[in-house]
């Protein structure tokens, strides 16, 4: 599979992990620069645990994702609980089919469903929510998470860009996991493919608009 070229504006605290051939020299560089904020006692040892864990998620994405977004540090002094994944969708759909029946396949089989341009391209948003898995002891081996899909076809390929929050288990755990989900559907529309500008997908989302007005085509 071919990485498409994706533009993205970086929110501060966060990082792209780009699943290529320079994967393991931002895996080096990233550690390096995270471990420079222990204790310099500590710093070899934090080093070498954040290479392993970031060498770990990197090997269990590499086979379905192109990039990873995350953070890494705060944004704006607060603790962002998102992980974005960017990849191929698992199922390409009938290449014969249009971009307006892909979606509306999508949307008919997700309750919830609304219609979003990423990118200047018209797609498909749906959310879910995962439950948690907790071991014997009652700890979680696995986080309750909010899941967020978004599905669009820059190309010839449909991309799912995946967003996952964490859920607190705090009483404000609702008003945190709205914000993470706004801060994501906010992410997205600094989305570009192939080089164009943020002025070149609105041009291009306006076009497609007035066609589809045209064809009659609306995803709810």
């Amino acid at each position: 599979m071919t990485a498409p070229v994706i533009s993205v504006v970086q929110p501060e605290g966060w990082v792209r992990l780009r699943m290529n051939d320079e994967i393991d020299r931002q895996i080096t560089e990233l550690s390096v620069a995270l471990s420079r904020t222990a204790d310099i006692a500590r710093r070899d040892l934090v080093r070498t645990q954040l290479r392993r864990a970031l060498r770990e998620l990197a090997d269990a994405a590499s086979a379905r994702a192109y990039e990873i977004w995350m953070p890494v540090a705060p944004t704006g002094g607060v603790a962002i609980p998102l992980t974005v994944t960017v990849g191929p969708m698992p199922v390409q759909p009938d290449p014969t089919r249009t971009a307006e029946e892909v979606l509306l396949a999508i949307a008919a089989g997700s309750a919830g469903s609304r219609a979003v341009s990423v990118g200047g391209r018209l797609g498909v948003r749906t959310a879910s929510d995962i439950a948690g898995v907790k071991d014997d002891e009652g700890g979680y081996r696995s986080f309750p998470r909010r899941r967020v899909i978004v599905a669009v076809a820059p190309g010839t390929e449909w991309l799912a860009f995946v967003a996952e929050v964490i859920v607190p288990e705090t009483e404000d755990a609702t008003d945190i996991v709205a914000a993470s989900e706004f801060f994501f559907d906010a992410l997205l529309t600094t989305v570009t493919f192939d080089g164009e500008t943020l002025a070149d997908a609105a041009a291009r989302a306006r076009d497609d608009e007035t066609a589809a007005d045209g064809r009659g085509t609306e995803v709810q």
